[in-house]
């Protein structure tokens, strides 16, 4: 709840498969150290506009010996029926600001929402399921990281899967050797429209 905010971690964080979290408005989820947050179950972390989600280090500075938190990480194999972020902010990660995985069945929506400073991908998206269910990425700014957004084994062309939809989203990379948005094979973006 947004009462107990900020909820500083000090270890791993697991949601299993057969259970669901959903994070109010207003929270902050500050990583004391280099953990992760693992999700294999339905997540719900909706803000608003004027009141968002944050999941960041507790302590951001360069200087310090405590190691850089490493990510959230979605896992789809276990069929949660949905994971819904709104309005969150995702910063500072060691590695990827988030990785999602191996979506099948799942509900998966990501809209209004910031991946910044992240070490690597601002969000990495690896293997969806040949399906028609939509991977929906709406209205997101993926800068400061060291590319925007990664995808792998998210299309099937020969069976037509157009699950991965990114529209009105701003995809740019720290570095001017990389890119905001790497696509490796198979090809895996049906639609990019009011984006770069």
């Amino acid at each position: 709840t947004a009462a107990g905010s900020p909820y500083v971690v000090t270890g791993d964080l697991y949601l299993n498969w057969d259970e669901t979290l959903t994070i109010e408005p207003g929270v902050e989820v500050r990583f004391y150290g280099d953990f992760h947050f693992y999700v294999y179950g339905s997540f719900i972390a909706e803000g608003t506009e004027n009141d968002s989600i944050h999941f960041l280090n507790h302590v951001d500075d360069d200087n310090d010996a405590i190691g850089d938190w490493r990510g959230l990480y979605f896992y789809g194999w276990n069929n949660p029926e949905q994971i819904s972020l709104s309005y969150i902010s995702v910063s500072g990660s060691y590695y990827s600001g988030a990785y999602i995985q191996d979506i099948n069945s799942t509900m998966f929506s990501l809209s209004h929402s910031s991946f910044h400073q992240n070490s690597d991908d601002g969000l990495y998206v690896y293997g969806l399921a040949d399906n028609n269910i939509p991977v929906s990425i709406s209205n997101c700014r993926f800068v400061g990281n060291e590319q925007g957004m990664r995808t792998y084994y998210t299309a099937y062309p020969e069976y037509q899967n157009t699950r991965l939809l990114v529209e009105n989203s701003f995809l740019a990379s720290t570095y001017p050797s990389k890119e905001g948005l790497l696509v490796a094979i198979p090809p895996s973006i049906s639609h990019l429209p009011s984006s770069i």
